[in-house]
């Protein structure tokens, strides 16, 4: 067990002190929810443990594109921390909704229809299996067994279940969002697209490889997402937002274009060899 969690016992006074701030968080969500809302208290746990762990998780994927884009704002050593806490909140969340509302009855989640866009808790549900196979390897040791490689594809599945977690709440009850604790989580939501996709143009115009394709392939993926998620609603959201989704994928796939060092073949000029007197 010991080596199993070893970052945490080798740092026990950090990780006491970063649960300590995540409970004082959902402490003050759970105040905000029950006092400010619908004094209801299960209803206050189901919110404020929503809020308090997609806010976390978003705060996680902000730290990793602020280091990329500026190398002075390093906080890589709290990502970890930080994320895992905000799902440890989004368990809770889970198991509450699965109490409250369902009875722990799997089957009356498709009660709703199995269209996410009519039923946004699929969307939700498909977010938290993603997640479980991150949080159960956020540990050195998982890293170590698995090798960096597979670690890595894993973890990078975080950026679908993202997407995803942002579809369930914004279309689950969009009234809850007209709130504080609404307008901070939006407020974080937009920093992860804006600094996500600025690291991401960043990163493979100076490094170019498969990072890419498979960037893109995301990107491509939750634009057509979050535009069937309103494309419908009204035609003209059909005739005018194809266009739209698909220059701004063509937008972004020129700007992500490995730069081409142009200084070469003037380097080349200058060391030609010069021709030997006949």
């Amino acid at each position: 067990m010991a080596r199993l969690f070893a970052g945490v016992w080798k740092d026990k006074g950090y990780v006491i002190k970063s649960i300590l701030l995540g409970l004082v968080f959902w402490v003050i969500q759970y105040a905000y929810q029950y006092f400010f809302i619908d004094g209801e208290t299960t209803l206050a746990i189901i919110r404020a443990s929503a809020f308090t762990g997609a806010t976390l998780i978003g705060i996680a994927l902000i730290v990793g594109p602020l280091q990329k884009l500026w190398s002075s704002k390093n906080y890589i050593k709290h990502r970890r921390t930080i994320g895992v806490l905000g799902f440890t909140f989004i368990l809770v969340h889970y198991f509450a909704v699965m109490s409250y509302v369902f009875n722990f009855n799997l089957q009356a989640i498709f009660l709703g229809g199995t269209n996410p866009y009519v039923n946004p808790v699929i969307f939700g549900l498909i977010a938290f299996w993603i997640y479980i196979p991150i949080y159960i390897t956020s540990t050195d040791w998982a890293t170590q067994k698995l090798g960096y490689n597979k670690w890595k594809m894993i973890h990078r599945l975080v950026y679908f279940a993202w997407i995803l977690s942002v579809l369930h709440f914004v279309l689950i009850n969009p009234e809850t969002l007209l709130s504080l604790p609404g307008y901070i989580l939006l407020i974080v939501t937009a920093f992860v697209f804006i600094l996500e996709i600025s690291a991401f143009i960043k990163h493979t115009r100076s490094r170019g490889g498969k990072g890419r394709y498979i960037g893109m392939f995301i990107i491509l993926a939750g634009a057509v997402l979050f535009y069937m998620a309103y494309a419908f609603k009204e035609s003209y959201y059909v005739l005018y937002g194809v266009p739209v989704v698909l220059i701004g994928i063509i937008i972004i796939f020129v700007l992500t274009r490995k730069k081409v060092n142009k200084e070469k073949p003037e380097q080349m000029k200058q060391i030609q060899p010069v021709p030997e007197n006949s």
